[in-house]
């Protein structure tokens, strides 16, 4: 988690993006997501006190709301928030790494997910065990289940079911991407 941090904390990532596309599995609803995206601006920054009028004043909710879903986020640990002392006054600071970490295992699960669906879909065409040599070669795999199915689908109708195949398949599909018209058309076929 040490390259986690070290990439949020240089702000090598592009944070809004992964919460837009991981509110739902993480569990958040879209005023929460932007709640979280504006948190993120102000804390990249350089703002990272938490000050809930000029947060709202980027929304179209009043401070109340907002208000009400930090307070959910902190609750629900997608926010951490730290008190210090400065000046004699209490200052809040906030940041949403929380919430990267929550993403960082959703996506994590999500890919061990899919590996094991192409290890099942494999032994499924093989009709036998994966050697450790097979599972290496899916392990590294970054391609969605759809490309996946499709390679082992291309490797069939050529009569050469193979993890080697359909690692060939795939990586050529990477080098030249053709449009998704060509996978549908082998799963349709």
């Amino acid at each position: 988690m040490k390259e986690l941090e070290f990439l949020y904390d240089r702000g090598y990532m592009d944070v809004p993006k992964m919460i837009q596309t991981f509110y739902l599995r993480i569990g958040l609803n879209e005023a929460q997501a932007m709640v979280l995206m504006r948190l993120y601006e102000q804390e990249l920054a350089k703002e990272p006190f938490l000050a809930i009028q000029p947060l709202a004043a980027n929304t179209s909710m009043d401070a109340n709301q907002v208000a009400e879903l930090v307070h959910q986020l902190v609750e629900q640990e997608f926010i951490s928030m730290t008190a210090y002392e400065d000046d004699g006054q209490i200052e809040e600071v906030f940041t949403v790494y929380p919430t990267v970490v929550k993403i960082f295992n959703v996506a994590k699960d999500s890919t061990s997910k899919l590996k094991q669906e192409s290890m099942k879909l494999l032994e499924s065409e093989l009709k036998r065990p994966l050697s450790s040599k097979e599972m290496q070669i899916i392990d590294g795999w970054n391609y969605d289940f759809y490309m996946i199915k499709a390679a082992v689908l291309a490797a069939i109708k050529q009569q050469k079911v193979g993890v080697e195949y359909v690692n060939k398949i795939l990586e050529n599909q990477a080098k030249e991407p053709k449009d998704m018209s060509y996978f549908q058309q082998l799963i349709d076929e």
